[in-house]
């Protein structure tokens, strides 16, 4: 875990070769978004800056409100806006690995620690690999479970953003997404 902090740590104090936010190929050129931060909803291109992405969240807590208001048999009672977290900007975009999990993490014979499967790093708030790694801890969909110590130290490894995941779980209903259906 120590080893996975000081890795998380150095990822973010790479420089930003892009003014997007989302994936980044080898090249430098930005791609489309990946992380089940965007739960089933269409898997957005690059965001032009960090504003647009802001914006993209926003739009969904909009349509959660909406829809929370349309239908509280099924999504409970209405929310009220001003208790629907806002997207957390309180952090500049750092590069993330974005998919840290058990699975993708190998110990060398030597000892050394790899993280693999960078298919998803990118450029992203701060809280992103924090809210990346939870999707193991909370999913319950793990093969095999993830084990206790890893996840209460996904704090420690990635930086504790309660207000993020408050952000995320608020607006579930617009994202669609399972992994934020636990409470």
């Amino acid at each position: 875990m120590w080893t996975i902090r000081g890795y998380v740590k150095q990822l973010r104090a790479l420089r930003r070769p892009t003014s997007n936010v989302g994936t980044i190929d080898g090249t430098g050129k930005p791609g489309p978004c990946a992380g089940m931060q965007f739960g089933w909803c269409s898997r957005p291109g690059s965001f032009a800056s960090y504003g647009a992405l802001e914006a993209w969240f926003e739009h969904l807590r909009a349509i959660t409100i909406d829809l929370s208001t349309g239908l509280p048999k099924i999504y409970g009672p209405p929310r009220d806006d001003r208790l629907l977290p806002h997207f957390d900007r309180s952090g500049p975009l750092v590069f993330t690995h974005g998919d840290i999990g058990t699975k993708n993490v190998r110990i060398g014979k030597d000892g050394k620690v790899w993280l693999i499967d960078w298919g998803m790093s990118g450029m992203y708030p701060p809280w992103w690999e924090y809210i990346g790694m939870l999707k193991y801890k909370e999913s319950g969909r793990t093969t095999p479970p993830v084990p206790w110590l890893w996840a209460r130290g996904i704090p420690f490894m990635a930086g504790w953003y309660p207000a993020a995941k408050k952000h995320l779980k608020s607006i579930r209903i617009g994202l669609k997404n399972p992994y934020f259906l636990i409470e």
